[in-house]
């Protein structure tokens, strides 16, 4: 993680991901990957969530990973004793040599 990303990385998060199916039946999600560093969840911007075309009565909220790892749409992102699920994840290089995950989530109410 380069110094400047981890100034802003200050919280730590993990993700769950649903198992295989079994007999056409999927699991509950399981953990998946842990101690990732995030930055804080942030709103999403409504240019943003127009662009990709998110319709949704949640509040979309973003955060930034600082390595390439496997997390993709559908996950859930567990941050403290809440949990969102993934809407989108994007390769973000923010104008440096460095690459990032941009993800985009929702809070998963009822949980």
């Amino acid at each position: 993680m380069s110094d400047a990303f981890s100034s802003f990385a200050t919280t730590t998060a993990s993700t769950k991901r649903s198992p295989a199916a079994v007999d056409g039946k999927i699991g509950s999600p399981e953990t998946y990957l842990a101690g990732l560093s995030i930055t804080p969840l942030m709103p999403l911007d409504q240019e943003t969530a127009l662009s990709l075309a998110l319709n949704s009565p949640r509040e979309a909220k973003q955060t930034f990973v600082d390595t390439i790892l496997d997390i993709e749409e559908g996950d859930v992102l567990v941050v403290g004793s809440t949990e969102y699920a993934v809407r989108s994840v994007a390769e973000w290089n923010g104008g440096t040599n460095q690459s990032y995950v941009h993800l985009i989530v929702e809070e998963i109410k009822g949980t």
